[in-house]
């Protein structure tokens, strides 16, 4: 957040809107090469990319355990199924992020349904 006003002042500034440009974030530049933060664009590329050997993307796997347990203490898998109804959907596209969402849907559902799920630049499941 200490770095946000230096953003705003070097992008923005005079502008009548935000850059929408990632390269012009704070976010981009307290990661522009120093060694503290390292060199990242995003805030996936950091998730994805940090660390070196078999470190490397160490904070890509604490992330997805995180959100894996933030969906089972607060039910989110149930809570979607019961949003919708799945019966009346018809042919969808459903991207899973997280595989236990594609298992909890009936098999009659799930066989009507494309399922996708993410994979990270090495082909691992995330």
């Amino acid at each position: 957040m200490l770095i946000l006003p230096e953003a705003l002042e070097r992008y923005s500034q005079g502008k009548t809107e935000l850059s929408k440009d990632m390269k012009e974030t704070a976010f981009k530049l307290a990661h522009s090469g120093g060694e503290v933060f390292g060199e990242y664009g995003t805030v996936w590329d950091l998730l994805e990319q940090d660390g070196k050997g078999d470190k490397k993307g160490w904070r890509q796997r604490n992330f997805n355990a995180w959100m894996g347990y933030l969906k089972d203490i607060f039910g989110t898998v149930d809570i979607l199924l019961g949003a919708l109804d799945w019966d009346a959907t018809g042919d969808a596209t459903v991207v899973d992020v997280s595989l236990p969402f594609a298992s909890s849907l009936s098999s009659s559902i799930r066989n009507r349904m494309q399922v996708t799920t993410r994979r990270d630049r090495d082909g691992e499941t995330c």
